[in-house]
């Protein structure tokens, strides 16, 4: 081979390698950038995990101040119904003197 048949040969071989290393860096930039963006919002995703959490905590906290819990109610009712049950005594015992009053025959 002489020298004027290897130009030719390897200025193609170099044309090959220098497209395959600009395919390569254009890969390679798409791929930090992917990365760049997924890093991004990553850290977003977690910053509104931390403030969700806090206001799921803030929530909580609130309802566990302000409402009554399952047990609480069932205490209030059954002293409700025990009053109203007291009630229910105290107007029969009224009842049965009224209706005694009434049996009564003057004399």
């Amino acid at each position: 081979m002489t020298g004027a048949e290897i130009i030719p040969f390897v200025g193609v071989i170099l044309a090959l390698f220098g497209a395959m290393f600009g395919v390569w860096k254009y890969v390679d930039a798409k791929i930090t950038t992917a990365r760049k963006d997924a890093e991004l919002k990553a850290d977003s995703a977690a910053e509104l995990a931390r403030l969700t959490h806090g206001e799921l905590a803030a929530h909580k906290l609130h309802i566990a101040e302000n409402y009554v819990s399952k047990q609480g109610l069932k205490e209030t009712r059954d002293e409700i119904l025990k009053a109203v049950g007291g009630l229910r005594d105290d107007f029969r015992h009224l009842t049965s003197r009224l209706d005694s009053l009434h049996e009564r025959k003057p004399d």
